[in-house]
């Protein structure tokens, strides 16, 4: 018999295009057109992943492809997401006071 390994899922960071094992990412659902942070990972929805270094983060803001990935006309993103997964999921706000 062979030595048996658990499967870790992967997925891949719509800004730096990095492959990641999905616990490592943060993950984005699109509720009535606003992006909204799916910080346990159960909201319904197309998901979308993004790294949790304040580099990426932070370039989600100006990241213009959030339709394309959402399959959606029109999404919403706030800044108030934003500020919310660099507080608990980044180093950003513990050097930077963000």
């Amino acid at each position: 018999m062979g030595n048996k390994t658990k499967h870790v899922p992967q997925r891949t960071c719509i800004v730096c295009r990095k492959k990641k094992a999905k616990r490592e990412l943060n993950r984005l659902v699109v509720m009535d057109n606003k992006v909204l942070w799916d910080e346990f990972y159960k909201l319904p929805g197309r998901g979308a992943y993004v790294c949790k270094s304040a580099n990426c983060i932070i370039k989600l803001e100006n990241f213009r492809n959030l339709q394309k990935t959402f399959r959606k006309k029109t999404v919403e993103l706030k800044k108030e997401t934003i500020k919310s997964m660099m507080e608990k999921t980044s180093d950003y706000g513990d050097k930077n006071g963000f």
